[in-house]
């Protein structure tokens, strides 16, 4: 058996040749610049417009009717192409929160605050339940959302601007007289008519 280095001893050595293309990029880089742009092809002539059509005077005491000039049909413009989508689609959770941080805190507090509001005029019977389409009261439910409400304009008082809170001051405060007649009109029976 032979041994390895004596098996390469008997060859020759072949020559490696290594190349370092790295510091051929910048002469191929300044060869681009160097090198002329090509023109531009030019652009075709527009279509001559066709020659207006001669018309002739209407003889006096002739009604003539108004005709519109007759407009080339416009070539409908290419709608834009969307943006192609990066990885996969987002999930409505995600797309949820995009939304989200889209319009902002203060966007977010004024819908909930208009949700909150539609939460009680429902509840206090003054809307129809979208899910049912009917109207009827549910006091525990309104004062809920009457209590976030004053939460929020609680907790807001430096936040929004002071028309903004007043405005929200007041809304609560009428939320708060209807719940109280709401609460007396159920709290009353109803009247039965006298026996005659």
């Amino acid at each position: 058996m032979s041994d390895w280095n004596d098996r390469d001893k008997d060859k020759e050595p072949k020559e490696i040749v290594i190349q370092d293309r790295r510091h051929l990029r910048d002469l191929e880089a300044e060869a681009e610049e160097a090198a002329p742009e090509p023109e531009p092809e030019p652009e075709p002539a527009p279509e001559p417009e066709p020659p207006a059509p001669v018309e002739e005077e209407p003889a006096p005491g002739e009604v003539v009717e108004f005709q519109r000039p007759q407009r080339p049909p416009e070539e409908p413009t290419p709608a834009p192409e969307a943006p192609p989508q990066q990885g996969p689609p987002e999930s409505p959770e995600e797309a949820q929160m995009r939304m989200l941080f889209e319009i902002g805190i203060n966007g977010y507090l004024h819908g909930q605050i208009q949700l909150l509001l539609t939460f009680a005029l429902i509840y206090l019977g003054r809307q129809p339940n979208p899910a049912t389409g009917l109207v009827t009261a549910d006091l525990d439910k309104a004062r809920t959302a009457i209590d976030l409400l004053e939460f929020i304009a609680a907790r807001t008082l430096g936040d929004l601007p002071p028309e903004e809170q007043a405005s929200l001051r007041q809304l609560v405060g009428e939320l708060k007289m209807v719940f109280s007649e709401t609460a007396q009109a159920q709290a009353t029976p109803p009247q039965e008519p006298a026996p005659e």
